[in-house]
């Protein structure tokens, strides 16, 4: 049963993941499907962070430096006190980076995650990024009346260059 719970949990955070990118493209950004996306990849995430702070083995020091930042960022923002709109968004992306190492760390250390699955929300993700790429492309020149717009999607592509080395060669 608790392996299911653990398959049940990646599937549906590989699912909330792809949702909640698509905002924008596939329904509107800010609405309540993102927000709700948001809210339960935060809560699976912080219920895997708690448990693998409670796994006894020694942890990496790349998980260390991985909780130290996070811990950073969250008492920054604690201790600026400072709950504007664009610094609370700014803290949200924190969390949905930071925390979501969690759970797919525990799958790592205990076998529920393959390279297959992340070259699924590769492909997956690659697709969803070139779609929002061209559409807010297109929607920067309607709104800007000019072809020489920035879009900052690209930003996307950057982050999908880590799993570029997940597909083998084969010869």
């Amino acid at each position: 049963m608790r392996i299911k719970i653990h398959i049940f949990s990646r599937n549906l955070l590989f699912l909330l993941f792809v949702v909640y990118f698509s905002q924008g493209l596939l329904y509107e950004t800010g609405t309540l499907v993102s927000q709700s996306c948001l809210l339960f990849i935060i809560l699976i995430s912080g219920a895997y962070f708690v448990k693998t702070l409670l796994i006894k083995e020694r942890k990496s020091r790349f998980f260390r430096a991985w909780l130290l930042l996070l811990i950073l960022n969250t008492i920054g923002f604690i201790f600026t006190m400072n709950f504007e709109p664009l610094h609370v968004n700014m803290f949200k992306n924190v969390l949905l980076c930071s925390l979501s190492f969690f759970p797919f760390y525990y799958y790592a250390q205990h076998g529920f995650v393959e390279q297959k699955h992340f070259i699924y929300l590769f492909i997956t993700m690659l697709v969803i990024t070139v779609f929002q790429f061209y559409n807010t492309m297109n929607n920067l020149i309607e709104l800007q009346k000019r072809d020489d717009v920035v879009n900052n999607i690209a930003y996307s592509f950057v982050a999908l260059i880590p799993f570029l080395f997940l597909i083998k060669k084969t010869n």
